[in-house]
C-alpha cells in the first residue's frame, strides 16, 4: 500500500484553455498571479524550461513564449514540493 503525496494530483492539462499550445509572459504572470517580472526570473533560473523568444531582428526586449507542456511540468514540479 502506498502512501499518498502530501499534495493531491490537480489535472493542469485540463485547467489551461483548450487548443492553446503557447503562453506569453503575461499570460502566466495573470495565470499565477504574479508580475511579469517574477515570470521573467522563473525562466531565467531554470524553472520553467525551453522557452522560444520569438522577437524580430533589433528587438531590445524579449519576447517570450512558453509552450504548453513546458507550464504544465512546472505547474506539476510546484505543486508537488
Amino acid at each position: 500500500m502506498t502512501t499518498p503525496p502530501d499534495h493531491p494530483e490537480f489535472d493542469f492539462e485540463h485547467r489551461l484553455p483548450s487548443g492553446k499550445e503557447w503562453f506569453t509572459v503575461r499570460w502566466i504572470a495573470r495565470y499565477l498571479t504574479v508580475s511579469i517580472n517574477h515570470v521573467n526570473n522563473l525562466v531565467d533560473s531554470g524553472a520553467i524550461k525551453n522557452t522560444v523568444d520569438v522577437r524580430n531582428l533589433g528587438a531590445t526586449k524579449a519576447l517570450r513564449r512558453i509552450h504548453r507542456t513546458d507550464f504544465v511540468d512546472f505547474l506539476n514540479r510546484r505543486n508537488n514540493q
